[in-house]
């Protein structure tokens, strides 16, 4: 019974501990015939990490997993992923699995997001 109480003790502590990310999905389109996103990473709150490995699936994306070291509180990565035509309005899995500085515990989040549409190209006209 008593093993059982700590175990949601610790179970309740680790919740209140976990890291917090706001993670947003911007179009990169940069060039006519290529094709990709940025998926930029946000650690809100949280404690002290050793590492963050990021996993980014999706059907017109790239599969691509990376780890991220010296995530702060309050700082962000920025990362630019390929992919196919037809991406806008796909959807995109995204899943962290942090690990703790000084411990051994690691947290795990995940997040679908939708490829949103690019912001409107800026039209030019030209003074004659």
């Amino acid at each position: 019974m008593a093993g059982e109480q700590l175990d949601l003790l610790r179970a309740d502590r680790d919740r209140r501990d976990a890291p917090e990310f706001a993670i947003v999905i911007e179009d990169s389109h940069e060039q006519k015939g290529h094709f990709s996103i940025r998926v930029v990473i946000h650690l809100v709150t949280g404690p002290l990490l050793k590492d963050v490995t990021v996993a980014i699936t999706g059907e017109y994306v790239s599969s691509t997993t990376l780890t991220l070291s010296g995530l702060r509180t309050g700082s962000s990565e920025t990362m630019c992923v390929a992919c196919e035509d037809g991406y806008v309005g796909s959807v995109v899995d995204i899943d962290l699995i942090s690990r703790e500085q000084d411990g051994e515990r690691t947290w795990r989040h995940h997040e679908r997001l939708t490829i949103p549409e690019p912001p409107p190209r800026p039209r030019v006209r030209f003074l004659s």
